[in-house]
């Protein structure tokens, strides 16, 4: 019997995984935290990339480039 069936840098949810992070998910993500900051989706910054990149791969902050 498998104790965790999830393998490390995959998303899950709803406990299902929906696969690896991709530069085409960190980029969504990074869309929407400009438009949380009041920015076009067209208007991503670097900042943008680096959080999203963190938030979903879970990397420790200034890890992230």
């Amino acid at each position: 019997m498998k104790t965790n069936p999830l393998k490390q840098g995959t998303l899950t949810e709803n406990s299902e995984g929906i696969g690896t992070v991709t530069p085409k998910i960190v980029h969504a993500r990074a869309a929407e935290l400009a438009v949380i900051d009041g920015r076009s989706v067209y208007n991503v910054t670097t900042s943008d990339l680096a959080q999203a990149k963190q938030e979903l791969t879970g990397e420790p902050k200034g890890r992230c480039a």
